[in-house]
């Protein structure tokens, strides 16, 4: 039982791992790139179809960032979701690390949902 205490520390000594959430009610795509945390004020609309995307980035001892490629992936994978959209509804953005101490892996996914205008009412 000691020893599989004893490994189990081992283990964790050499990976490690984190997972981090971020959920955005709008994201206006044109705005994004400068500043993610602004908060912009939407029109009024109602969430779509969803679209999503994933990537991941390896890193092998010191030869590539995979954190950073991951970080530099956000917005331009913002900027390609939901297609003839200026603004994502309901986005939560996931981002996943790992590392070894020889092998490091990033990975984002982004989840959105694409706006649709609110019919006009007949009044």
């Amino acid at each position: 039982m000691k020893s599989l205490l004893l490994s189990l520390i081992v283990v964790s000594f050499f990976v490690g791992c984190t997972r981090k959430y971020v959920d955005y009610d709008v994201i206006h795509k044109l705005e994004f790139r400068d500043n993610p945390e602004k908060r912009p004020i939407a029109p009024a609309m109602l969430k779509g179809t969803k679209d999503s995307m994933e990537q991941c980035f390896n890193q092998w001892l010191f030869f590539a960032n995979a954190d950073t490629n991951r970080n530099r992936y956000v917005p331009q994978a913002v900027q390609v979701l939901c297609p003839g959209s200026d603004w994502l509804i309901d986005t939560r953005i996931t981002n996943q690390w790992w590392t070894t101490i020889i092998f490091t892996r990033a990975c984002v996914e982004i989840d959105a949902h694409c706006p649709m205008k609110r019919p006009k009412s007949n009044e």
